[in-house]
């Protein structure tokens, strides 16, 4: 396992690694470079992960069956900016459709199979190896995740770098109905059994660090070795979190009695040395945050995708680079999110998963063209 690690540490620092380059905010551009999508209307693809090796994950629906998706920048997995099906890297179950969930560094993935039954929509969580530090071909596995006692359907949502997963579950309930409870599992022992999140209700983990700490709902939960509480710490409008326990913010609006605006929605980030930050004084939200604290989202509008350093804000429209068709297309979009930030590399600054939706009126009919890019940052 060590040597695996270091593998992943010298990989990562060759393709998006964390250094101590500050380079000025103007001296970026970044490359579009779209991802292979399999349909040209592709309104119902979903992003749900990018690491710091060139990986994107997501799920997409074609044909009436929903597959889970590896897209593959540099080349890990065979040819580079490739994607992968479930169905392409394993033999997916018989009858059912794939969701990719969340992925590590170490090439591993986690999500969910799933089938529409009689009773409703039945899930069963997996964790797929990429095999991506193969000494030759790559041969990608999977293996169920363990589904605890009672529940209805199980998901895998993410894993750190230490193979911990956070797992959701649809529990049953005699006389309430159902509700969700999340676990953790230690998958480097397969005979591990899971450990409860034993927080509110309303409470729902959407990220977890290689610190054992999880974000969302307002709330961070730092665990201790042996997966007990450590503490529980409110932090209104924390979704996201990094190595180091910061954490990305979405603070909400205020108004007054009469319903009029006081304060907008702003992004924000929190560490335990400096405590809330706000980002901006207008309009703003956060996707997502990396381990030097950089900042993905946007400023003004919800189709001003930028993203944040120490300086500043950087918006996109202004450094993308690419063939003029893309550039024209991402322009002219009539919505763009930038959805995910890896941690930075040689130019002090990481690469980006953005998504980006142009409409287009034909009468009373509407088409769409949508686009997924993996933004990679250049010296200009």
């Amino acid at each position: 396992m060590r040597l695996i690690r270091l593998k992943a540490g010298f990989l990562a620092l060759c393709l998006a690694a964390v250094t101590c380059c500050n380079t000025a905010l103007a001296q970026v551009t970044y490359r579009l470079n779209r991802v292979p999508l399999f349909k040209v209307n592709a309104s119902d693809y979903n992003s749900t992960g990018l690491n710091n090796l060139g990986l994107a994950i997501g799920f997409h629906e074609l044909l009436g069956i929903t597959h889970g998706f590896v897209y593959d920048h540099y080349g890990l997995l065979g040819l580079p900016k490739t994607t992968h099906t479930m169905t392409d890297l394993v033999t997916v179950p018989f009858g059912w459709n794939s969701k990719c969930g969340g992925l590590n560094d170490m090439g591993q993935v986690v999500g969910a199979f799933e089938k529409t039954t009689a009773l409703g929509t039945e899930r069963e969580g997996f964790l797929l190896d990429l095999d991506i530090f193969s000494p030759t071909i790559p041969i990608p596995s999977w293996r169920y995740l363990p589904k605890p006692a009672g529940a209805i359907s199980s998901y895998g949502r993410k894993i750190n770098n230490d193979g911990l997963v956070l797992i959701e579950a649809l529990q049953s309930e005699n006389t309430q109905g159902v509700y969700t409870q999340q676990y953790v599992y230690d998958s480097r022992v397969p005979v591990n059994e899971l450990v409860p999140l034993l927080v509110p209700r309303t409470v729902r983990f959407m990220d977890i660090n290689d610190s054992r700490q999880f974000a969302g709902s307002g709330v961070r939960l730092t665990l201790t070795e042996d997966l007990g509480i450590q503490q529980m710490l409110t932090v209104p409008g924390a979704h996201s979190i990094n190595t180091h326990g910061m954490l990305g913010l979405q603070l909400k609006e205020t108004r007054d009695s009469r319903g009029r605006i006081i304060t907008p929605s702003l992004a924000a980030r929190y560490s335990d040395t400096v405590g809330v930050e706000k980002l901006s004084t207008i309009h703003s939200g956060v996707w997502d945050i990396n381990d030097s604290g950089d900042i993905c989202g946007f400023n003004g509008t919800t189709n001003s995708p930028a993203i944040y350093r120490a300086n500043g804000w950087l918006y996109l429209k202004d450094l993308v680079r690419g063939t003029p068709d893309d550039v024209g297309m991402f322009l002219a979009a009539g919505e763009r999110k930038v959805r995910y930030i890896a941690n930075r590399g040689a130019t002090g600054f990481g690469n980006l998963y953005v998504i980006a939706i142009r409409a287009t009126k034909n009468g009373k009919n509407t088409s769409y063209d949508v686009r997924h890019f993996l933004l990679e940052p250049e010296s200009p």
